[in-house]
C-alpha cells in the first residue's frame, strides 16, 4: 500500500528555487517523487512544499522550496503549515 500526502504552504509564489530539495535522488521513490514534483511546480502556487509518502511501512519525507520567500530553509518534517485560505 502507497500513501500519498502533499501539503504546499501558504506563501504566495514567485518562484520556488529549483535547487532548493531534501531529496538526494538516492531510490527509485526519490525519482519518482522528483519527476512527479518537477512536472507539477510551474502550476504550484507556493514557495515551498512537503511531500511525504508510507509505503510498506516506511516513510519518506521530502521538502521542496522554502518555507518562506528568501528564507533558504527548506520545508521538512519538523514544518507547520497553516491551514486556510489567505484573501
Amino acid at each position: 500500500m502507497i500513501t500519498f500526502l502533499m501539503v504546499n504552504s501558504c506563501t504566495i509564489k514567485d518562484d520556488i528555487p529549483a535547487e532548493l530539495t531534501n531529496n538526494n535522488l538516492s531510490s527509485d521513490i526519490d525519482i519518482a517523487v522528483n519527476n512527479i514534483y518537477n512536472s507539477y511546480k510551474d502550476n504550484l502556487n507556493t514557495v515551498g512544499l512537503s511531500i511525504g509518502i508510507l509505503k510498506n511501512g516506511e516513510t519518506h519525507l521530502y521538502g521542496y522550496g522554502e518555507t518562506k520567500k528568501g528564507s533558504g530553509s527548506i520545508p521538512n518534517q519538523n514544518t507547520f503549515y497553516e491551514i486556510g485560505f489567505h484573501f
